[in-house]
This record gives structure tokens, sequence and C-alpha cells, in this order.
């Protein structure tokens, strides 16, 4: 069981860093997705103050960009609230999809009303890019895909990891249900009626 699971982690790592490297092939893409994610949430006010983005060529923390959240893909763009972290988006980029791994929020951080729906604004802004960009389908990983919620950090005594899961299967499936996304078995697909196989 133990090779096993070395070899299960040594294989994801693998494909983890060929991610990471076709992410470097599309930094155009990449920014005007930034700027786009920047759009929508400012549509209907001005409550984030800035769209950062980095890249990870492993799983990990990227604290001067996302502050204490872990990430799992190797695209990640956080909002700014206030100047500082709030909610952020983790992203593989495809050929012909993009599959957003994760949906974070920043522990302790106050959201303004306003920006309750924040991720299924992430998710607006991946099909609208998707649209623009010719992409075929825009992938939502499920809540139970994400490593947090298999093993919960929390306080116990404020929070338990029943309560965890429930709130991530809202932000995560329960926003690609609310998007019309198709539900498979490890995430939710919506496809690009644009793209010529579509139409």
């Amino acid at each position: 069981m133990r090779v096993l699971k070395w070899v299960y982690f040594q294989l994801w790592n693998v494909r983890f860093r060929l991610l990471y490297w076709y992410a470097q092939t599309k930094k155009e893409e990449v920014y005007y997705l930034q700027s786009l994610i920047f759009e929508f949430f400012n549509y209907k006010n001005e409550l984030c103050s800035g769209i950062h983005m980095g890249y990870i060529n492993k799983p990990g923390y990227v604290h001067e960009i996302t502050g204490s959240v872990c990430w799992e893909a190797p695209i990640i763009f956080m909002a700014h609230v206030g100047g500082k972290p709030a909610v952020g988006m983790a992203i593989e980029m495809h050929r012909k999809h993009i599959a957003i791994r994760q949906l974070h929020g920043v522990r302790g951080v106050q959201l303004p009303p306003e920006l309750r729906e924040w991720p299924k604004v992430f998710v607006e802004a991946c099909m609208a890019f998707a649209q623009e960009r010719g992409l075929k389908e825009v992938r939502l990983y499920r809540a139970d895909q994400d490593m947090f919620y298999r093993a919960p950090y929390i306080d116990e005594s404020t929070e338990s990891a029943q309560a965890v899961r429930r709130r991530m299967r809202r932000r995560y499936d329960g926003t690609a249900r609310q998007l019309k996304f198709v539900m498979k078995k490890r995430w939710g697909v919506w496809y690009n009626p644009t793209y010529p196989s579509h139409t």
C-alpha cells in the first residue's frame, strides 16, 4: 500500500509539473483571464481592489499573494478586498478546456454581502473566457476532489468537519448546478455552445 501511495504521488507531481510548464506557454491567455475576472468582480460594484495572479510548480502556499491557503493547481487568482487577499481560484489550463480545481476563501476574512456569490463570479469569468478563446468546455472539480475536503484543517471548538464539507459542497457542486453544469463523477462540465462541435 505504501508503495502504491508513493507511486500515486510521484505521478501526481509529474502531472502537476507538466501543467505548470503548459501554463507558462499560455501567459498571454492567463493575463487576459486575470483582467476578465477583475471586470466580473467589479461589474456591479467596485469592492474588489485587485486580482493578483501567481504560478506554482508544486502544491503548496504562495503567502505573498494568497495568504494561508494551500493550492492544488498551478495557476492561482486571488481577489483582494480592501487591499487584502480574500477569495481565490486555482485552475489548470488545458489545450481545449479550463479545469477549476479550487475555490477558496482566506480564513477569517469577512466579505461584504455583495460578494457572497464570489464562487459564481470566478466560474462565470472562466465561462466567458472559454467562449472568447474558443475552448470546448469549463470543468469545475467536485468538492470531494479537494484535499481540504478529505482532511479539513479546522478549529473543532467552532466548526465541525461535517459543516466544512457541507459548505464546500455548496461552493463547488452547488455553484456548478446553479450554472447548469453537467455533473460527472469528478467534476461538473459546462459545454461551450459556440464551440464548433456543439453548434
